[in-house]
C-alpha cells in the first residue's frame, strides 16, 4: 500500500557513511530495500539535501516539491541572503556554491535560495527551488 506524506522527508539507506555530508546534495537510486542515497555527482540530477545522516541512512528533503520548510546547506563560498545556491562536488569540495561568487565551474544545478548570509564552510538556512541546469565558466 502506498503512503502519503504531508511534508516529504525521505529516509534512505546508504552504501557509505554520509554523516559528514549533512547539508549536501544527494541523488536517490532504487534498491530492493527502498531508496538508496549517494552524493550528487556532476552527471546526475540532484534529488535533495541531507537533513540528517548516520553510518547507514540519511533523511533527505527533496528540491522539487513536497518539502514545506527550510533546510541547512553547507556553503563553499561566501553568500548573501537571496543568493541562488548551486550543487558542488569537486574533489574535496562538496556542498553548495553561491550565485554571489560562482567559483566552481562546470555543469551543475541551481537548487536552493539562501535565506541568510554565510562564509565558506558554514551552514546557511535555505529554501528549495525548482532545479535549473546551468554550466558555469
Amino acid at each position: 500500500m502506498s503512503r502519503t506524506r504531508t511534508n516529504a522527508i525521505i529516509r534512505a539507506t546508504t552504501l557509505t557513511d554520509l554523516s559528514s555530508y549533512v547539508g549536501c546534495a544527494v541523488i536517490l537510486n532504487g534498491s530492493p530495500n527502498g531508496p538508496r542515497a549517494e552524493l550528487w555527482a556532476e552527471d546526475e540530477i540532484p534529488f535533495g539535501v541531507i537533513l540528517y545522516a548516520d553510518a547507514e541512512s540519511v533523511s533527505v528533503a527533496p528540491f522539487e516539491g513536497g518539502y514545506a520548510g527550510t533546510f541547512l546547506c553547507k556553503v563553499l563560498e561566501e553568500c548573501s541572503p537571496g543568493a541562488r545556491l548551486y550543487c558542488v562536488n569537486s574533489g574535496p569540495n562538496t556542498g553548495f556554491g553561491s550565485s554571489d561568487m560562482e567559483e566552481f565551474p562546470g555543469a551543475t544545478f541551481y537548487s536552493a535560495i539562501a535565506l541568510e548570509g554565510g562564509l565558506a564552510g558554514e551552514m546557511v538556512e535555505a529554501v528549495p527551488r525548482s532545479l535549473t541546469a546551468v554550466t558555469l565558466t
